[in-house]
């Protein structure tokens, strides 16, 4: 999943990387599926099941119905901000080593050896309906979260 909302570092990150850049480095071939949920729709979700004795002891599955590909997600980002931009697929065991090297040199890294092997792992979606009848949960597609999102963030410098 992607957990994204005011004050989140990924999606202000790849922003910052496309005002940057002229190219944006993707892991792999762009087609990893993530299932975004906002913070402020997870929240919810937890104050929902402390609230109601029926939910203790249960599990929830929460995100996106829809599965948003990195590629789009970079795509979508650099439109927003006005800052289109090629990509470059690189190979992941390429981005397992930049991982690495990122985690050990930046504070807020854009890539994770985790996240890394997670591509590499079959991905499904989130079975949401217990927590959409228990708990009330929505999320809104992720272009309109991501708009919500955006203008959340500062004028770029």
């Amino acid at each position: 999943g992607l957990l994204y909302g005011p004050g989140e570092l990924r999606i202000s990150g790849i922003a910052r990387f496309l005002r940057r850049w002229p190219l944006f480095p993707v892991p792999g071939d762009g087609s990893y599926p993530m299932f975004p949920l906002r913070t402020e729709d997870l929240a919810a979700a937890v104050a929902a099941a402390l609230e109601r004795p029926a939910t203790a002891g249960r599990t929830y599955e929460l995100g996106a119905e829809v599965p948003v590909r990195l590629d789009d997600l970079v795509d979508m980002v650099a439109a927003r901000i006005g800052r289109p931009r090629p990509k470059v697929h690189l190979p992941l065991g390429l981005c397992r080593v930049l991982g690495a090297a990122a985690e050990v040199l930046s504070r807020n890294p854009l890539l994770f050896v985790e996240q890394v092997k997670a591509m590499q792992a079959e991905v499904r979606p989130p079975d949401t309906r217990a927590a959409r009848e228990d708990l009330g949960f929505s999320t809104p597609p992720f272009a309109e979260g991501l708009d919500a999102l955006v203008r959340t963030w500062p004028p770029p410098p």
